[in-house]
Order: structure tokens, then C-alpha cells, then sequence
């Protein structure tokens, strides 16, 4: 009796660590799973499919912009002539203003002021009239008035028929181009730091 006492008591204590080794090998598996999970080597991502660029729009040609139209020269014969006829009004309405802001810079120097100034204003002629023939090409001139000389850089000669004090003559005049106004010299008496005619 005693003996199978001790065998069934064996029995339970070798099914009792049957059961224990599973539960031990199940908790193992358990265990392994999430750690060789861990430990695992990852594998590369899964090749994504290339991305395209869309290429750039292309812009139309451009219209290219003209080139700048540069001023018109002024037209010398057309200058010179209308000069001349602002010439003709003055003289006849006495603009002395006008007649002297025209005057080149060398006959000023060679008068004075107040010598051209008087000058022009008492120069009075109803008869007078410039008919310009022909402008010439700008060229070197010898002012000459009162035995005094100046030579004049691009002076213009201009071949004119003049009416004064009701008689016309063919007379060569001469003026310059100075900043795209036309002036013109006189003789205003008797230049400065010369003794007066007798």
C-alpha cells in the first residue's frame, strides 16, 4: 500500500515538472520573440519609386526692345536761316534784348556791354532784310573789325543778299552754332582799350 502511495506521489511530481519545463519553455518563447525581434537586423526600406521633377515651363522667346532712337541733328541750313529771319524782326522792332543776347561772345569781349547795347539799340532800318543763299561748312575765320583779329573756331559762312537803308548788296556774313543757338558778330564802335577814331 505504501508503495503505491510513493508511486503516485512520483507520478504528481514528475507531471507536476512536465508542466513546470512547458511553462518555463512557453515563458522562454515568449521572451525570445519581442527580444529577436530587437535584435533583428532591419532591412532596408523597400525602394521608393523615383521622384520626377517636373521639368521648368519654357518661357517664350522675348521680344527684344528696339534701340533707343537717338535725337535728330539739328538741320544747320534750316538753323542759320531761321536765325536770320529772327534777325530781320528784331532789327526792325528794335530789339535790342534780342539782338544782343544773339551776339557772339567775342564781339562782347572785343566792344563791351554797354558799347553793344547802345549800338543796337539806336540801329534802326525799316529796309533791312537778309535773303540767305547758302550756309557753308563749319570752318576756321579771321574776325577782323577795327584792325583787331580774332580767329573763330567752326565759324559758318553764309552768301547772303542784304537790304540795308533801302539798298541790297551779295555779302558773305558769318555766324557759329553754340549749344544748338546760332550767334552772330557786329562791329559795336570802337573796341575796348582802343582810342576813339578821330
Amino acid at each position: 500500500m505504501k508503495g503505491r502511495q510513493r508511486l503516485g506521489a512520483l507520478a504528481i511530481a514528475v507531471g507536476l515538472l512536465m508542466v513546470g519545463v512547458g511553462a518555463v519553455g512557453a515563458l522562454t518563447e515568449a521572451v525570445r520573440g519581442p527580444i529577436s525581434a530587437l535584435l533583428a537586423t532591419p532591412s532596408p526600406p523597400a525602394a521608393s519609386a523615383p521622384t520626377t521633377t517636373p521639368s521648368p515651363e519654357v518661357s517664350p522667346t522675348p521680344t527684344p526692345i528696339p534701340a533707343a532712337t537717338p535725337s535728330p541733328t539739328l538741320d544747320r541750313d534750316v538753323l542759320v536761316r531761321t536765325f536770320f529771319a529772327d534777325l530781320v524782326t528784331a532789327t526792325r522792332e528794335r530789339d535790342a534784348d534780342s539782338l544782343f543776347g544773339w551776339l557772339h561772345p567775342a564781339t562782347v569781349e572785343r566792344y563791351g556791354e554797354a558799347a553793344c547795347r547802345t549800338f543796337l539799340e539806336n540801329r534802326e532800318d525799316a529796309t533791312f532784310q537778309v535773303v540767305v543763299t547758302s550756309v557753308g561748312e563749319p570752318e576756321t575765320w579771321p574776325y577782323t573789325t577795327d584792325e583787331v583779329a580774332t580767329t573763330i573756331e567752326d565759324a559758318l559762312t553764309v552768301a547772303a543778299q542784304v537790304t540795308s537803308s533801302g539798298n541790297t548788296i551779295e555779302r558773305e556774313l558769318h555766324v557759329v552754332v553754340l549749344d544748338g543757338a546760332v550767334r552772330w558778330f557786329t562791329d559795336c564802335g570802337t573796341p575796348l582799350g582802343a582810342s576813339p577814331a578821330p
